[in-house]
């Protein structure tokens, strides 16, 4: 549901855009994020941050755009899908920017979370035969 007042805006969330890219400690070219908006708690904004329905999943997968969270925010102008939103501990691609009201009060972003799973140290080494395998088998080796 989309908030009928900026008050219904709880959550703090952060916007970043891609600067380029930067290396990283071992070398790898990866993306420079930085906070879209400046100045103001390190980039935080108010948004409310809510799971997608079943039925709006359904029908932006049907659209081939996956997206499990929405996220609305104050009208903005600069705001593009080669965007990302980080909420705590969770980052999320933005798949979808739609102006719900077409009063420019508010925007609504579909945003999918980008999971990135654990190590752990307790699984089993993956098989023999597979190049996830031979790379384990070549590390265990040195």
């Amino acid at each position: 549901m989309m908030p009928k007042a900026a008050g219904e805006l709880r959550d703090r969330i952060r916007i970043d855009q891609d600067e380029g890219t930067t290396v990283n400690a071992i070398g790898d070219a990866v993306p420079d994020w930085q906070p879209l908006v400046v100045g103001t708690d390190d980039g935080m904004i108010w948004a409310n941050v809510a799971p997608m329905s079943a039925g709006e999943q359904w029908r932006r997968i049907q659209m081939n755009a996956e997206a499990n969270w929405k996220v609305t925010i104050r009208h903005r102008t600069d705001i593009n899908p080669r965007m990302r939103v980080v909420f705590g501990p969770r980052v999320m691609e933005i798949r979808g920017i739609t102006n719900p009201d077409m009063k420019r009060r508010f925007l609504e972003l579909a945003c999918e979370e980008l999971v990135v799973a654990p190590l752990n140290a307790a699984a089993p080494p993956p098989a023999a035969g597979s190049p996830i395998g031979l790379l384990f088998l070549i590390t265990r080796a040195n």
